[in-house]
Parts: structure tokens; C-alpha cells; sequence
């Protein structure tokens, strides 16, 4: 099984990069205020560690998105970083047209840890003003950030 690394960097307005990092490499993508990339990521965790099979993140680029594909594979999680030329998400590009650029396997508390320590690590550098300030169109996804906090201090740890 692969190692699991992810950051989430806050940049200039309306835009962050989030990155990916396993045994094989690691991908850097651009996140757009065009999606709320970081509600969206905690959102797919609180799915996952609630039973569901799968979950997307999707980091929309100018142009251009990268998806982050969560899979459940028995007691793991599949994970695929799939690049598309234009937003798949909005229907301007082919599902099935995209290409593979990072892949591997973790568990769901590696996953979830790691997700939880970007949230909490956000939440504690920027009020919730300055983070909209930031991020311009959304605000920091509290109450998801809320929710996963108490998953993982009640079943995670």
C-alpha cells in the first residue's frame, strides 16, 4: 500500500493548490474559487467514514480540473487523480476523456487524517472572515469541518 500525503495552501484570492503525494510521486493542482474545493473535500470524507462506497473532490483549474476519485477496495481506499483539459464537472468535457496522473491505495483513516489536518489547519491560521476574503465566492465549510471534527474524535483516534 502506497503512502498518502495531501496539502492545501490558500494562495492568492480565489485561489489555492492542493497536492497529492504517494510512493509513486505527487501532483500539484490548482484550485479556483469556481468550486468549492475545500467544502467539497471535506464533505466526500464525512461520506466515506458514514459507508459510502465512493466520493470526488474535484480542483477546477482556468481551464481545466483535476478529480480526486475515492474508491473503497475492501478494508482500503483507491485513490485516482484524473486530469481533464476542460471542466468535466460543468459537462464541458467527455467523462471518459481524462488522463491518469497519480494513483494508489490508503486506508480510510490515513485518508481522513490527513484531509482533517488540512481543514483544522486552515480553520486555525484564518478567521472565518479572512478566509472568505480569500476564497471570495464560499465561505470556510464549518459546518462539515464541525461534523468531521467529532467523527474524528469520537471513532477515528
Amino acid at each position: 500500500m502506497a503512502s498518502f500525503k495531501f496539502e492545501y495552501n490558500l494562495q492568492s484570492a480565489g485561489w489555492a493548490e492542493a497536492i497529492v503525494t504517494n510512493n509513486d510521486g505527487s501532483i500539484s493542482m490548482v484550485a479556483s474559487y469556481l468550486h468549492d474545493s475545500l467544502y467539497n473535500l471535506a464533505n466526500a470524507t464525512i461520506v466515506l467514514l458514514n459507508g459510502a462506497d465512493s466520493a470526488k473532490v474535484v480542483f477546477m483549474d482556468e481551464p481545466g480540473e483535476h478529480q480526486l476519485i475515492l474508491q473503497k477496495v475492501e478494508q482500503e481506499i483507491a485513490f485516482e487523480v484524473r486530469w481533464f483539459q476542460d471542466w468535466e464537472s460543468w459537462d464541458m468535457h467527455p467523462a471518459d476523456k481524462y488522463e491518469v496522473v497519480l494513483q494508489g491505495r490508503t486506508t480510510l483513516k490515513r485518508l481522513a487524517g490527513e484531509f482533517f489536518s488540512v481543514l483544522e489547519m486552515i480553520y486555525e491560521t484564518y478567521s472565518l472572515k479572512e478566509y472568505k476574503e480569500l476564497w471570495i465566492e464560499h465561505k470556510f465549510p464549518i459546518d462539515p469541518f464541525n461534523r468531521l471534527k467529532n467523527l474524528w474524535k469520537t471513532e477515528l483516534r
